[in-house]
């Protein structure tokens, strides 16, 4: 049997997702979410303290109270320029690519770890699911 361990972090961003059509449409406008990232481990790897505390500020250092922005976006410059608190996304930064990105974050600060998934809600309606596939990371 494998038991997973989850830590939550909450993190308010900004961000803006071109492209979209329909009612879609309205998240190309500059807007922000409140974001609440579940991180769920193989239990065992490595202290639950310390996981805890390793995720909760690699959260609030590169995401909260930042916008999150794609490398293609014209934005992106308006925030270097005025030196403003981002975060690159590779490609729109939606729900399911951030997702993804958080995991290869807590990949990255937690290697001694085995990292499961990672749940992100934005707001109380949206959530996208980041599982790996033979090292991949998807958003479902």
């Amino acid at each position: 049997m494998t038991v997973t361990v989850s830590v939550g972090c909450d993190f308010s961003a900004g961000h803006r997702v071109l492209g979209l059509s329909g009612s879609a449409a309205k998240c190309g406008n500059l807007h922000g979410h409140t974001y609440r990232a579940v991180f769920s481990f193989v239990h065992g790897t490595m202290e639950f303290d310390a996981i805890k505390a390793i995720l909760r500020v690699m959260v609030a250092e590169l995401f909260d109270h930042g916008f999150l922005v794609g490398r293609d976006d014209e934005f992106l410059s308006y925030l270097r320029e005025h030196k403003l608190k981002h975060y690159v996304i590779e490609g729109p930064p939606s729900t399911e690519a951030i997702a993804c990105e958080l995991a290869r974050r807590a990949i990255h600060a937690l290697p001694l770890t085995q990292l499961v998934c990672v749940e992100l809600r934005a707001g109380s309606d949206n959530v996208a699911t980041a599982w790996s596939t033979e090292g991949t990371w998807h958003a479902d």
